[in-house]
């Protein structure tokens, strides 16, 4: 944990240089994935989560770790739009769209490895969603917070 300048620093991450610390993209990986129209990665407990689906809807995870990219798991669901993903400590929370513009969640648990059942949000959308994670800073609580059009 690096000290505090005494002022509004924490976690300022464009002022990393007054620490002598520096930020570097690394060489892309290739993941030789075939994605269709839908793409989203969180940072899980397990390492980068991402999903992704092919060009028919189909939903597919993969996980990446020091070892690379796991294969892609297939899904038991589908989206017919954009999905949006974030985590919160060993849980991975999915919204997809599904028929009609209907909203749709599926949550994966890092330690039992596996995908709850999809459940309708009972909202529908038009367009694009967004979902991220939030500290209540009166509960000092981890939220979620989904927005959509």
């Amino acid at each position: 944990q690096l000290g505090s300048l005494k002022k509004n620093d924490y976690g300022a991450n464009w002022f990393r240089f007054l620490w002598n610390e520096s930020f570097a993209w690394n060489t892309p990986v290739n993941t030789n994935f075939a994605v269709g129209n839908a793409l989203a990665i969180a940072n899980g407990s397990s390492g980068e989560h991402m999903v992704f689906s092919n060009t028919s809807g189909q939903l597919f995870d993969s996980i990446l770790s020091s070892s690379g990219w796991s294969e892609p798991n297939k899904l038991n669901h589908l989206t017919q739009g954009p999905i949006a993903m974030e985590s919160i400590e060993n849980k991975t929370i999915l919204v997809n769209v599904g028929a009609n513009g209907e909203l749709f969640t599926t949550t994966y648990d890092a330690d039992k490895k596996e995908w709850s059942k999809t459940s309708s949000l009972k909202q529908k959308t038009s367009g694009s969603i967004a979902l991220t994670a939030y500290s209540d800073v009166a509960t000092s609580a981890i939220k979620l917070m989904l927005c959509w059009v």
